[in-house]
């Protein structure tokens, strides 16, 4: 079995994490030498992502970041979305390697400071920034492989409320309430697939350097409707107020300052899809509240219980 994750990630994980083999591989690409390496996170049976000191001709090289994939040829298309958003100038990780017998894609580790790490005034000019990157995103042209699939997200709601009802029996008529909401308003749903979306976006995927916004965790791309990002960043924006207690402008304020940012640049308005997603985002991170995942830190305790309460209620505002 690989130390990244189970069987099917065998294939490419004891390479990634050998030094000289993936300096080998990484000559044609990079006058480097890889000098650690060192496993940064694991999504069982789908990804593990490593990271690379290196050192070149002169002194210490670029930071890398390797994912290996437990479907091969995924690392080719991402690879392939990488190169076609720095094609395009939209800030994102810079492609060096794809090595497809591995199912590895190597890129270039983003620098910076994630959004949360901010004061008001770094947050609101860094919510304006990603704005204007999804506005930027959403108007391109990427060729994806992958479509907004409502069915399937009805049943991630479903999934979310299920682990919610089984780890934390408390908070189980509250994400029911939610499903409901989710399901009533599901049946006249119309989401396009007209533009790419990140699918993932929040703010600890937003990373800032020096004024420049650099956006990561680029897996879950595909063909859907802008919406989809636009309110699945805000609810994360509510998350994080939650947590903090409005700190730095009052409940709500960094939410408004982004969707204020977000009209100002493309002229779209929330609507169904927004409130329906919205809510969606919300169910989402009371499954990973209770799973221990999403956004650090990760609560425990009341504090827990007080989180889950706050972003099921947000949900039905």
């Amino acid at each position: 079995m690989s130390v990244l994750g189970g069987p099917s990630l065998s294939r490419g994980a004891a390479e990634a994490l050998d030094c000289e083999l993936m300096t080998r591989l990484l000559a044609p690409h990079l006058d480097v030498r890889v000098v650690g390496a060192r496993v940064l996170a694991i999504a069982p049976e789908r990804r593990a992502v490593v990271a690379y000191d290196t050192a070149g001709p002169g002194g210490p090289g670029p930071r890398l970041i390797a994912k290996v994939y437990a479907e091969p040829g995924r690392a080719g298309r991402m690879h392939e979305v990488l190169g076609r958003l720095e094609a395009l100038a939209i800030p994102a990780p810079r492609p060096v390697a794809h090595l497809p017998d591995l199912g590895i894609s190597v890129f270039t580790a983003a620098e910076g400071r994630t959004l949360d790490r901010f004061d008001a005034a770094g947050r609101r000019a860094g919510v304006a920034a990603a704005a204007g990157w999804l506005a930027r995103l959403h108007a391109c042209r990427i060729e994806l492989d992958r479509r907004l699939d409502l069915d399937r997200e009805r049943t991630a709601v479903r999934i979310w409320a299920g682990q919610v009802a089984a780890r934390h029996p408390a908070a189980a008529a509250a994400a029911e309430r939610l499903l409901v909401r989710l399901e009533h308003g599901a049946r006249t749903l119309r989401p396009s697939t007209a533009a790419p979306i990140h699918k993932d976006f929040h703010h600890q995927h937003c990373l800032v350097d020096h004024g420049r916004l650099v956006v990561i965790d680029l897996d879950e791309m595909r063909e859907g409707d802008p919406a989809v990002d636009v309110a699945h960043f805000a609810a994360n924006l509510r998350l994080l107020e939650l947590r903090e207690g409005g700190r730095g402008g009052g409940p709500g304020a960094l939410e408004t300052a982004f969707l204020d940012a977000h009209v100002a640049r493309t002229g779209t308005r929330p609507g169904a899809v927004h409130r329906w997603f919205h809510a969606y985002t919300c169910l989402k991170i009371a499954g990973q509240l209770v799973r221990g995942r999403g956004p650090v830190p990760v609560p425990e305790g009341r504090d827990l219980e007080r989180q889950l309460a706050l972003i099921l209620d947000e949900g039905m505002r």
